[in-house]
């Protein structure tokens, strides 16, 4: 259940951080940390680990700007993914593992990496 969750909470970051690249430059600050964790969607999951998450990481915190900010999460969320790689692989072995959930789940996960990417490389243009 831990790691549907874990997968789910990184999803919907990387969706919400396509939702506010697009927004006005801003300073980035408590603020901005705490409108990206109050949207409904990630509210409704796990607001309590993304502004501890985002508050307590100092690259968040010391953004300049919405972009800034964006790009630090992508970054952040991108080394957490690749840390947590192996723990999935180690969980096939469980027999409550659901294979296809994790798998759907990876493809979105790249899927909105990529969109998140092509976002950030247009915002810098």
């Amino acid at each position: 259940m831990t790691s549907s969750s874990n997968c789910f909470f990184l999803v919907s970051l990387v969706v919400l951080l396509l939702f506010f690249l697009g927004s006005t430059l801003t300073m980035a600050s408590t603020k901005d940390i705490d409108s990206i964790c109050n949207d409904s969607f990630v509210h409704n999951h796990n607001k309590t680990l993304c502004l501890q998450t985002l508050t307590a990481y100092p690259p968040a915190v010391s953004a300049t700007n919405m972009v800034n900010l964006v790009k630090v999460t992508v970054d952040l969320v991108r080394t957490q993914a690749k840390k947590r790689a192996g723990f999935v692989a180690g969980l096939e072995k469980e027999p409550t593992f659901n294979k296809t959930m994790c798998y759907e789940s990876y493809i979105s996960i790249v899927d909105n990496f990529r969109s998140a990417q092509l976002e950030i490389e247009d915002n810098d243009a």
